[in-house]
């Protein structure tokens, strides 16, 4: 049974995690095409410091029930993932709502209607990081596809006097965190798939398992 020694050493060793020091650090695509006033680079830069809260989405398996011999069990089939949501600091000129909402009519013209290509209004570098109480990054978690899909109302009032914020909804394909052990297995693969293609050399045809097969003679 650990004792309180154990306990207390095992905090002061790893410490605490502290909700309160992060940073939300994305880049739309396309800049020159939103027309949000002002300098698209500067709102975004700015946006890194008006984040006054996020939720770093949770994630879960599906799963469908089946039955082969003896009880049902769980059989997962996807990863699913909840949308990240964030609330931002307005400026005066309410630039950060002007510009996600140039992102989002960006995705489906405001006028015609058209909705764009994914890969055209998709941002593929939206990043969240945690730090520590020293200022040392502790963790970095991708977001790949991610855009704007709601804008939250602002609530004015005479009696209110605090400082406006808005709720933004993005949605994404999946996040993964850098320092997951399946992402690191999977650059080792793709680093040995290479290693090998260099040795086999010429066009890909079928996979490397079976050219290295053919190449060795097996």
């Amino acid at each position: 049974m650990a004792n309180v020694q154990d306990f207390v050493s095992e905090l002061s060793e790893s410490g605490f995690t502290k909700a309160n020091r992060y940073e939300l650090v994305f880049v739309a695509p396309s800049m020159k095409n939103l027309m949000t006033a002002g300098d698209n680079t500067k709102i975004q830069n700015s946006l890194r410091y008006r984040c006054a809260s996020v939720s770093l989405p949770s994630k879960s398996l599906a799963t469908t029930e089946t039955k082969i011999y003896g009880p049902v069990r769980k059989a997962p089939y996807t990863t699913t993932y909840e949308d990240l949501n964030i609330s931002i600091y307005l400026s005066e000129d309410l630039s950060e709502r002007s510009f996600f909402e140039d992102w989002m009519h960006y995705v489906i013209d405001y006028d015609t209607n058209r909705v764009r290509y994914f890969s055209d209004y998709s941002s593929s570098d939206l990043k969240l990081l945690t730090f520590n109480e020293a200022g040392q990054m502790t963790h970095q978690f991708e977001f790949e596809g991610a855009f704007p899909i709601s804008i939250g109302e602002i609530q004015y009032s005479y009696a209110n006097d605090e400082v406006a914020q808005i709720q933004i909804g993005i949605a994404y394909r999946k996040y993964i965190s850098t320092n997951s052990k399946s992402r690191e297995n999977s650059k080792k693969e793709r680093k040995q798939a290479d290693k090998i293609e260099n040795v086999l050399g010429g066009a890909p045809t079928g996979n490397v398992g079976e050219r290295a097969n053919n190449f060795l003679g097996l």
